[in-house]
């Protein structure tokens, strides 16, 4: 198999993975995927309070995102459970600082007696209602259903009374009050700490309230005020409005419907850019890509520097110009290029540009040279010398070797006395 070959396959496997991974999803029966949901026409479901918003021209939306995107919103969030997507504590912690940002929390929570499918191999009418009550409140805790109740410290206590019973209440954040029709068989088991009661009997807390930063959280232990088969009940719609439209006006009414099991369908691209699986790609890219280059550079030829290998005599230098000059018969024009090397480093040390080196060579250096540049300084006006003469002969080319070997001692650093 050639690696153009291995390389796809390992790309095939991870789509694969992503794409199983992104339709890996809770298997959701037509009962469970009604509670609470604004899509579901049942008895559970909440759908008539969301029809009910729309038509008084409220900001009503369905929210199908995780409750991290909150931030990008402003209003009130409803959370009717029990719900079937588990509350994650990131999606905890991005709820809680968004109703600490102003804005308010209202979840409706506890159990009811509703449809429940039957065991492997059992008949739905062998089993009874108080048995299917008791599977429900299992389930719920268990954590095969879900509430962000226990986030916020609140427990359900769960009563075997079915019946409903009427109750006059006033209306949050107004100065009136309204009948409602309420169930008990829940209610929260007590006050939790910083939580103050606005609806209780005898059977305990309904109605609990929070302040959170300046935000508010609302809790009602009773999953049945909002929903279709007893919205219309008494004046529950009453009460669910007072608590919908408290002051602040929310600019937003969201239903949270992501955990009911109705997220938004995402691609596959966007859903592995937000995955583990964004930095797999990214690596196997990085690979590939420094692959082909290496390759690419292999077959271009071997890497050969331009640049002069360190270690080399500069006399390697003066013998190919020599050469070169003597071929061409003059000794003491390479004389010249040698001498004007040797200004240049002498110009580097002294501190003084070649042209006014070179004009006035032994006043300039006077103070720099010591006994050890003497012979340098000597060295340098004899070749001055010349090459103004102009002299062809074998001198010039011994003159230049003793120039380079002197300047290259320049390079050496100074002894401290």
């Amino acid at each position: 198999m050639s690696f153009t070959q291995k390389l796809l396959l390992i790309l095939c496997v991870i789509v694969v993975v992503a794409g199983s991974t992104m339709l890996r999803r809770p298997e959701k029966d037509s009962w469970s995927r009604s509670m609470g949901s604004t899509y579901s026409a049942g008895s559970r479901g909440c759908k008539a309070l969301y029809l009910l918003l729309q038509e008084l021209n409220l900001p009503a939306e369905k929210f199908r995102w995780p409750l991290s995107r909150l931030d990008r919103h402003r209003g009130v969030l409803v959370v009717a459970g029990p719900c079937l997507v588990p509350f994650t504590d990131r999606e905890v912690s991005s709820l809680k600082k968004w109703v600490k940002e102003g804005n308010r929390l209202i979840i409706f929570d506890g159990t009811s007696r509703m449809p429940v499918p039957p065991l492997p191999g059992e008949s739905v009418t062998t089993e009874s209602e108080k048995e299917k009550h008791r599977r429900i409140q299992e389930w719920i805790g268990s954590g095969v259903l879900h509430s962000p109740m226990k986030k916020f410290g609140l427990t359900i206590k769960p009563q075997s009374d079915p019946s409903r019973s009427l109750m006059e209440v006033r209306l949050h954040g107004m100065d009136a009050s309204a009948k409602i029709s309420i169930s008990n068989e829940s209610r929260w088991e007590k006050s939790p700490k910083g939580w103050s009661e606005l609806i209780s009997d005898a059977n305990g807390p309904v109605l609990l309230m929070q302040e959170m930063g300046e935000g508010k959280v609302l809790a009602v232990a009773d999953p049945t005020l909002p929903s279709n088969g007893h919205l219309a009940d008494e004046q529950n719609v009453r009460l669910i409005l007072a608590l919908l439209l408290a002051e602040p006006k929310p600019q937003k009414i969201l239903f949270d419907e992501y955990h009911h099991g109705h997220a938004v369908g995402e691609s596959l691209w966007s859903f592995v850019g937000s995955s583990i699986f964004a930095w797999v790609l990214l690596q196997v890219a990085i690979g590939l890509g420094l692959f082909v280059f290496s390759r690419r550079a292999q077959q271009s030829g071997r890497f050969r520097s331009l640049a002069a290998p360190k270690g080399r005599s500069s006399l390697e230098y003066v013998d190919s110009m020599t050469g070169i000059y003597k071929a061409c018969k003059a000794k003491s024009v390479a004389l010249e290029a040698i001498l004007r090397r040797a200004l240049g480093r002498i110009s580097r040390r002294v501190g003084v540009p070649v042209q006014e080196l070179d004009r006035s060579f032994p006043d300039r250096i006077a103070r720099w040279a010591g006994d050890e540049n003497k012979e340098l300084i000597a060295l340098v006006g004899e070749c001055h010398r010349a090459v103004n003469a102009g002299s062809d002969a074998d001198d010039a080319v011994a003159l230049a070797r003793r120039l380079t070997r002197a300047a290259r001692r320049l390079d050496r650093p100074r002894q401290r006395s």
